[in-house]
Protein backbone atom coordinates (compact mmCIF):
# COMPACT_ATOMS: atom_id res chain seq x y z
CA UNK A 1 0.00 0.00 0.00
CA UNK A 2 1.58 3.48 -1.02
CA UNK A 3 1.69 6.57 1.15
CA UNK A 4 -1.29 7.89 -0.65
CA UNK A 5 -3.40 4.96 -0.14
CA UNK A 6 -3.70 6.13 3.10
CA UNK A 7 -5.64 9.59 2.46
CA UNK A 8 -7.94 8.11 -0.32
CA UNK A 9 -8.50 4.93 2.18
CA UNK A 10 -9.94 7.62 4.64
CA UNK A 11 -12.90 8.81 1.78
CA UNK A 12 -13.67 5.62 1.15
CA UNK A 13 -14.80 4.51 4.82
CA UNK A 14 -15.67 8.17 5.77
CA UNK A 15 -19.38 5.97 7.48
CA UNK A 16 -16.96 3.58 8.84
CA UNK A 17 -17.04 4.53 12.73
CA UNK A 18 -16.59 1.35 14.31
CA UNK A 19 -13.16 0.07 13.04
CA UNK A 20 -9.64 0.92 14.12
CA UNK A 21 -7.25 2.79 12.08
CA UNK A 22 -3.53 2.53 12.27
CA UNK A 23 -1.08 5.02 13.22
CA UNK A 24 0.13 5.24 9.51
CA UNK A 25 -3.17 5.38 8.02
CA UNK A 26 -3.88 8.60 10.48
CA UNK A 27 -0.34 10.19 10.49
CA UNK A 28 -0.46 10.05 6.15
CA UNK A 29 -4.25 11.14 5.89
CA UNK A 30 -2.80 14.47 8.50
CA UNK A 31 0.11 14.74 6.60
CA UNK A 32 -1.39 14.82 2.61
CA UNK A 33 -4.73 17.04 4.44
CA UNK A 34 -1.99 19.60 5.71
CA UNK A 35 -0.22 19.45 2.43
CA UNK A 36 -3.11 20.43 0.17
CA UNK A 37 -4.58 22.90 2.52
CA UNK A 38 -1.37 24.48 2.39
CA UNK A 39 -1.25 24.58 -1.13
CA UNK A 40 -5.23 25.80 -1.49
CA UNK A 41 -3.82 28.72 1.16
CA UNK A 42 -1.13 29.71 -1.31
CA UNK A 43 -2.86 29.64 -4.20
CA UNK A 44 -5.68 31.71 -2.44
CA UNK A 45 -3.54 34.38 -1.43
CA UNK A 46 -1.62 34.53 -4.73
CA UNK A 47 -4.74 35.32 -6.68
CA UNK A 48 -6.05 37.86 -3.74
CA UNK A 49 -3.52 40.51 -5.66
CA UNK A 50 -5.32 39.58 -8.79
CA UNK A 51 -8.18 40.31 -7.51
CA UNK A 52 -7.37 43.44 -6.17
CA UNK A 53 -6.10 44.98 -9.63
CA UNK A 54 -9.40 43.78 -10.95
CA UNK A 55 -11.29 46.13 -8.50
CA UNK A 56 -13.41 43.53 -6.52
CA UNK A 57 -14.72 44.68 -3.76
CA UNK A 58 -11.98 44.15 -0.32
CA UNK A 59 -14.54 42.86 1.62
CA UNK A 60 -15.49 40.23 -1.44
CA UNK A 61 -11.73 39.39 -1.50
CA UNK A 62 -12.26 37.75 2.08
CA UNK A 63 -14.99 36.02 1.32
CA UNK A 64 -13.47 34.51 -1.79
CA UNK A 65 -10.31 33.56 -0.29
CA UNK A 66 -12.53 32.37 3.20
CA UNK A 67 -14.85 30.12 0.64
CA UNK A 68 -12.20 28.17 -0.85
CA UNK A 69 -10.16 27.40 2.12
CA UNK A 70 -13.56 26.45 3.65
CA UNK A 71 -14.23 24.39 0.40
CA UNK A 72 -11.15 22.33 1.24
CA UNK A 73 -11.98 22.06 5.18
CA UNK A 74 -15.90 20.69 4.44
CA UNK A 75 -14.23 18.18 1.39
CA UNK A 76 -11.96 17.11 4.50
CA UNK A 77 -14.06 17.32 7.43
CA UNK A 78 -16.25 13.17 7.37
CA UNK A 79 -13.21 11.58 6.33
CA UNK A 80 -11.30 13.14 9.15
CA UNK A 81 -13.86 12.85 11.83
CA UNK A 82 -14.50 9.20 11.34
CA UNK A 83 -10.74 8.34 10.93
CA UNK A 84 -10.16 9.92 14.10
CA UNK A 85 -13.46 7.87 15.81
CA UNK A 86 -11.34 4.71 14.28
CA UNK A 87 -8.01 6.02 15.67
CA UNK A 88 -9.53 6.21 19.24
CA UNK A 89 -11.18 3.04 18.85
CA UNK A 90 -7.44 1.76 18.33
CA UNK A 91 -6.33 3.55 21.11
CA UNK A 92 -8.71 3.68 23.73
CA UNK A 93 -11.71 1.17 23.01
CA UNK A 94 -13.59 1.80 26.25
CA UNK A 95 -13.62 5.29 25.85
CA UNK A 96 -13.26 6.13 22.51
CA UNK A 97 -17.07 7.42 22.31
CA UNK A 98 -16.90 9.65 24.99
CA UNK A 99 -13.51 11.03 23.98
CA UNK A 100 -14.88 11.29 20.55
CA UNK A 101 -18.23 13.05 22.04
CA UNK A 102 -16.10 15.91 23.64
CA UNK A 103 -13.84 16.57 20.67
CA UNK A 104 -16.66 16.90 18.10
CA UNK A 105 -18.48 19.31 21.15
CA UNK A 106 -15.22 20.98 21.48
CA UNK A 107 -14.62 21.91 16.96
CA UNK A 108 -18.31 22.86 17.19
CA UNK A 109 -17.67 25.38 19.49
CA UNK A 110 -14.24 26.40 18.06
CA UNK A 111 -16.39 26.81 15.12
CA UNK A 112 -19.09 28.66 16.28
CA UNK A 113 -16.74 31.06 17.72
CA UNK A 114 -14.58 31.56 14.41
CA UNK A 115 -17.62 32.26 12.82
CA UNK A 116 -19.02 34.96 15.18
CA UNK A 117 -15.22 36.35 15.12
CA UNK A 118 -15.66 36.40 10.90
CA UNK A 119 -19.31 37.39 10.70
CA UNK A 120 -20.03 40.83 8.70
CA UNK A 121 -22.30 42.06 12.01
CA UNK A 122 -19.77 41.72 14.30
CA UNK A 123 -16.99 43.01 11.97
CA UNK A 124 -19.13 46.34 11.58
CA UNK A 125 -19.82 46.44 15.31
CA UNK A 126 -15.97 46.41 15.91
CA UNK A 127 -15.44 48.96 13.52
CA UNK A 128 -18.23 51.32 15.59
CA UNK A 129 -15.84 51.13 18.08
CA UNK A 130 -18.48 50.00 20.89
CA UNK A 131 -15.94 49.30 23.91
CA UNK A 132 -17.50 46.44 25.23
CA UNK A 133 -17.66 44.62 21.67
CA UNK A 134 -13.80 45.14 21.52
CA UNK A 135 -13.53 43.63 24.87
CA UNK A 136 -15.73 40.61 23.60
CA UNK A 137 -13.44 40.14 20.09
CA UNK A 138 -10.46 40.32 22.22
CA UNK A 139 -11.64 36.97 24.29
CA UNK A 140 -13.25 35.31 21.86
CA UNK A 141 -10.23 35.84 19.97
CA UNK A 142 -7.63 34.77 22.91
CA UNK A 143 -10.31 31.49 23.19
CA UNK A 144 -9.82 30.63 19.99
CA UNK A 145 -6.19 30.84 20.33
CA UNK A 146 -6.50 28.26 23.11
CA UNK A 147 -8.74 25.93 21.56
CA UNK A 148 -6.41 25.85 18.38
CA UNK A 149 -3.48 24.59 20.78
CA UNK A 150 -5.54 22.44 22.81
CA UNK A 151 -6.82 21.06 19.73
CA UNK A 152 -3.15 20.18 17.87
CA UNK A 153 -2.59 18.58 21.21
CA UNK A 154 -5.22 16.50 20.70
CA UNK A 155 -3.89 15.45 17.23
CA UNK A 156 -0.57 15.30 18.46
CA UNK A 157 -1.61 12.45 21.22
CA UNK A 158 -3.55 10.72 17.86
CA UNK A 159 -0.56 10.55 16.14
CA UNK A 160 2.23 9.50 18.59
CA UNK A 161 0.11 7.08 20.86
CA UNK A 162 0.36 3.25 20.13
CA UNK A 163 -2.68 1.76 19.35
CA UNK A 164 -3.26 -2.18 19.13
CA UNK A 165 -2.90 -1.98 15.50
Amino acid sequence: MNYFDYYTGAFRKFKDYQGNATRKEFNFFILFFFILYMIVCFIAGAFTPFLIISKVAIDNIFYIVMGIIWICFLIHCFPGLALIKRRLNDITPAKSSIIFRLFFTFELVRLLIGLILGSNMFQHAIKTTIPDLNALYFILALLIFCMNWICLGFYVFLIVKKGKQ
